[in-house]
């Protein structure tokens, strides 16, 4: 898996990025989770992405200047969770697929 420039500058200093699989104990009825953890993406455009978009510009370039602006996707987001242990990889991709 491939971690973007813009999710790596989100981690900790001292992150140790690593891969988490639950094991399950009693409490968690072998599950191996505890709680729930919301994944958003938040679509806060910058004052040149809404110039581009009331300027009706392509969505190419909309899109060009959103990574640009280091905006995070679902997936970026769900990708920055699982190596600071919040989830796994298989909760992971039960929710993003296409990972």
């Amino acid at each position: 898996m491939v971690l973007e420039d813009a999710v790596r500058r989100r981690l900790p200093d001292d992150a140790q990025t690593q891969l988490y699989e639950g094991r399950g104990c009693e409490h968690c009825l072998g599950t191996g989770y505890r709680g729930r953890l919301g994944m958003f993406e938040l679509f806060a455009p910058d004052e040149n992405i809404k110039q581009l978009i009331v300027d009706r510009q392509p969505a190419m370039e909309i899109d060009k200047a959103i990574r640009k602006a280091e905006l995070l996707t679902l997936e970026q987001v769900g990708k920055l969770a699982l190596v600071t242990g919040q989830t796994t990889l298989h909760q992971l991709a039960d929710v993003l697929p296409t990972l």
